[in-house]
């Protein structure tokens, strides 16, 4: 989808595999004014796959919006790859943003930044939600990573308002990384986090060209 809003109330997107965003694609057209925008209130978005950045959602200078009893969860990248739910890319002069005011980003995988959200300069508020045992492999952000841009979290407690948890790693990963990638789950050395998202399942449940990759 190039420019326009992409709006998500309701249903269930689950299984889909792409090369730039898994589930939803939106890309900035040449003459954009009006940044595109993606919205999610309700609905699920669930182990979808992207061959680079965005497992679930990939946008390119605009604004993401997640609220309500929305659920972004299990959805991963490939080698390489940002934002294992959500990667907000800046190319040009408008600015990107991620809000949250509800719902829910859970165990979600990323290879390089952003286990649940990766945004490209830019701002991020959370004012309500929850973001739980996402996990970045080989960089930083578990969580969300930002570059160069601003962060502001409200109302941090456990029982009201916005909660982000740690991993807890045994009873998360194998759910998000549904293979064994053979290289590495053959490794002695890896941290324990590594053993546990690699040894848990077969390659059968793979992407079709995931499988052919390994």
């Amino acid at each position: 989808m190039e420019d326009g809003s992409f709006t998500m109330t309701g249903g269930m997107i689950m299984d889909c595999y792409a090369k730039k965003g898994g589930a939803i694609y939106i890309k900035k057209g040449a003459m954009t004014v009006t940044p595109p925008s993606f919205k999610m209130s309700g609905g699920e978005i669930a182990k979808c796959y992207s061959e680079t950045d965005g497992g679930a959602v990939y946008l390119e200078d605009g604004t993401v919006e997640v609220s309500g009893s929305a659920k972004i969860r299990s959805c991963y990248t490939g080698e390489g790859g940002k934002g294992g739910a959500i990667c907000i890319n800046k190319t040009g002069t408008l600015s990107p943003s991620f809000t949250m005011t509800g719902g829910e980003i859970s165990k979600n995988v990323a290879v390089s930044l952003g286990g649940a959200v990766h945004l490209d300069g830019g701002s991020v508020t959370i004012s309500n939600g929850t973001i739980s045992g996402n996990l970045v492999e080989n960089g930083n952000g578990g969580a969300i990573s930002i570059n160069s841009g601003s962060f502001l979290m409200d109302k941090v407690s456990q029982g009201n308002g916005a909660t982000i948890f740690g991993l807890s790693v045994a009873a998360t990963a194998p759910e998000v990384r549904p293979w064994n990638a053979a290289l590495k789950a053959s490794s002695l050395r890896l941290p324990v986090w590594k053993e546990a998202s690699f040894t848990a399942f077969s390659l059968a449940s793979a992407p079709e060209l995931q499988r052919k990759s390994e």
